[in-house]
Formats: structure tokens, C-alpha cells, sequence
């Protein structure tokens, strides 16, 4: 099934291995099943999807996979949700709010000031921008190309956590079974990676 909206408010609903174009407006777009694929293009749309593969568009949207899938946010202020499995996740221009929910996760929040959930032992990358980095109560999670400035919130650790230098690039905060592991291009420091911690 291919479908597409055009312009106006739309809502698409599409069985596995549809495409839906949602076009001008703000859109409303399920496919329900792994194949296929969505995009929302212009306006503020709402899409889901099961695993196939879904994206934003301009304007600020809202990506929701309840299966193992890869969401697009594109241009805008986005917020990009995952499912319990493992998922793609990838904010692209604006200030994004990417939560991948449990499982091991990728994700990606490219230009702007972003906002990165690890709920599981995913990998986090920001991009350009002053971002946040949110790591749930389990897991290890990757952060790829941290920068002073930008901060890594444990406060649901609820704990002091400890700090050991891995390498001049790379730095590893635990506490008990869960972990962050802080990377850079540059040399890293424990005390700038301390001034970054929320506890």
C-alpha cells in the first residue's frame, strides 16, 4: 500500500510494508508491521511504527517505535522514542529529546542542543550543540564524542559513583553493575568530566 496525503491534516494508516507520505500539514501515520516505510515531511507529525522505518521531516515531530526500527527526526525540535529493543535513533538538526528506551540503542543527536536518555547499554553520540546525556538505573552506557560543557546526568543512580581514566581519550564513571564510558577526540580529564556529573 502507498499512500499520500498531500496537503492538510492527515491521518495514514497503513498495514505492513506500506509507504506514507504525509506531505504539507500535521500528520498522523501508524504503519503497523516491520516493513515499509514513513514520512511525515512538512508540519509538526506524529508517527509510528512497528519496525519499519520512520521519518520526521521539517517542523518538530513526534517518532514512536514499538519494535525494533530506526526513526528519522530530521529539521526541528523532535522527540524520538524507542521501543524495548534495540533501535536506531537519530535527531538530526534542532534541539532533540531522544529516549531509547530498554535495550542496547544507538543514538544520535546531531546539530543542536539535545537531550539523550539511556535506559539500557546503548551508545550515545551528540554532535555539535551543548547536550545532556540522561543514563537510567541499568546498563552501560557509550558515550562516543563528549565535550566540556555538556552534561551527564546520573540522579536516578541515586549514588557517589567512582572514576577511572581507561585512556587519555576515555573515561569510565560506575557504580556497581552500571556505567557510563565518556569518550573524546581530545585528552580527558577526571576533573572535567566531574564538573560535567550531575549526582
Amino acid at each position: 500500500m502507498t499512500a499520500d496525503g498531500d496537503g492538510g491534516n492527515d491521518t495514514l494508516l497503513g498495514p505492513n510494508g506500506s509507504v506514507l507520505y504525509g506531505g504539507a500539514g500535521n500528520d498522523c501515520i501508524v504503519i503497523n508491521g516491520a516493513s515499509g516505510l514513513g514520512e511525515g515531511d512538512d508540519g509538526d507529525d506524529v508517527l509510528t511504527s512497528g519496525s519499519a522505518p520512520i521519518r520526521g521531516g521539517a517542523a518538530n515531530d513526534t517518532l514512536t517505535l514499538t519494535g525494533d526500527g530506526q526513526a528519522h527526526g530530521d529539521a526541528g525540535d523532535d522527540m524520538l522514542i524507542g521501543s524495548c529493543g534495540n533501535d536506531i535513533l537519530i535527531g538530526y538538526v534542532g534541539d532533540d529529546l531522544l529516549d531509547g528506551g530498554a535495550g542496547a540503542d544507538s543514538l544520535s543527536g546531531g546539530p543542536g542542543n539535545d537531550t539523550l536518555i539511556a535506559l539500557g547499554d546503548d551508545t550515545l553520540s551528540d554532535g555539535a550543540g551543548a547536550d545532556r546525556f540522561v543514563n537510567g538505573r541499568a546498563g552501560t552506557a557509550q558515550i562516543t564524542d563528549w565535550s566540556p560543557g555538556e552534561i551527564i546526568d546520573l540522579t536516578s543512580w541515586a549514588a557517589n559513583p567512582a572514576y577511572r581514566q581507561i585512556t587519555a581519550q576515555s573515561m569510565l564513571i560506575w557504580d556497581g553493575a552500571r556505567g557510563v564510558y565518556v569518550n573524546r577526540a581530545t585528552a580527558i580529564t577526571v576533573a572535567q568530566v566531574q564538573a560535567a556529573v550531575l549526582i
